[in-house]
């Protein structure tokens, strides 16, 4: 068996088609099929079969892909180790946050790379207006090998993996009200808001809600600044809508409050983007694990108010 003949057939598996599969290892179609094709004839085994949903594995095809992820990922960690020995460099690893996540997991993951993993050089990307489609571009190009975004439904040729959920909070100047309460939705037309302009995920969120529950919100200004809107609050005349992450810092200082909204409440699922199909590098796969490792325990600590998935 071939390592092409295994790669190629781990991206189709992953990706779900041969056509997002060619495109992405820039393969010619036919040669792909015919690849696929030898491949089944040297096992004698069909490994896909097409039903009216797409392209699924055999249950041949399920066991060659655990294997095959594993001999894959094998042979790169090798090649990476040898390469990484002669020239005696780090391995470079780009990771992008958004700028709320940013505000928690920046410090405590470079001071990780840092002290433990000496031979990774980790570039952090932080969110900018209008990049979430950017990103996932970028990852696609191979322009970025992880990126942490809110709500990210089956994109073609990426792999999504949701680690947590955290629920939506009314955010105020501490001491304006009583902090540990929940606020019911539709008490927030009370409050003058602060929130992201309408081509943010976030808002269209908050509009769609309060559309649904019939509650007519006072947007009193509009801010695609997290570190913006946080200034507009500690002034004491406006409040927003946020996740906790973004305010955790303030919230220890006992600055601002974060209530919880309830009645009903909204929540959003962080997630980390990946390449579909690509065998990650030792470092990206470092990288992976310690995100997720220093995400949990963020949340056991208590520190970040959110549910681990």
């Amino acid at each position: 068996m071939e390592f092409r003949a295994l790669r190629y057939f781990v991206t189709i598996a992953e990706v779900g088609s041969f056509s997002s599969a060619a495109r992405l290892l820039h393969v010619a179609q036919p040669a792909l099929s015919r690849q696929i094709h030898n491949l089944e004839r040297e096992l004698g085994v069909p490994l896909f079969r097409r039903t009216a949903r797409g392209l699924l594995l055999t249950d041949s095809g399920r066991q060659l892909l655990g294997d095959g992820r594993q001999i894959l990922e094998a042979a790169e960690q090798a090649t990476a180790r040898i390469r990484q020995d002669a020239k005696g460099v780090r391995e470079p690893v780009s990771v992008a946050l958004t700028s709320s996540a940013s505000m928690i997991l920046t410090v405590p993951l470079l001071r990780t790379v840092e002290r433990d993993l000496p031979s990774i050089s980790l570039s952090i990307v932080e969110s900018m207006v209008g990049s979430g489609s950017e990103w996932l571009n970028w990852v696609r190009d191979r322009h970025l090998d992880l990126a942490v975004m809110y709500d990210v439904e089956k994109q073609p040729e990426l792999r999504s993996e949701t680690v947590l959920v955290e629920e939506l909070r009314l955010v105020g100047k501490f001491g304006q009200r009583r902090t540990g309460s929940p606020v019911p939705f539709a008490a927030l037309a009370k409050y003058p808001l602060v929130l992201p302009s309408r081509i943010f995920p976030l808002r269209q969120m908050i509009d769609r809600a309060a559309q649904q529950a019939g509650v007519e919100l006072q947007v009193v200004d509009e801010s695609n600044s997290t570190l913006e809107v946080k200034r507009m609050i500690r002034r004491g005349k406006v409040y927003s809508i946020l996740t906790p992450c973004a305010v955790w810092e303030e919230r220890r200082h006992k600055e601002l409050f974060a209530a919880r909204i309830v009645e009903p409440s909204l929540s959003r699922r962080l997630n980390i983007i990946s390449l579909a199909g690509s065998v990650r590098s030792p470092a990206v796969r470092t990288i992976l694990d310690q995100l997720k490792l220093t995400m949990r325990q963020l949340v056991e600590a208590g520190s970040w108010d959110a549910r681990l998935t």
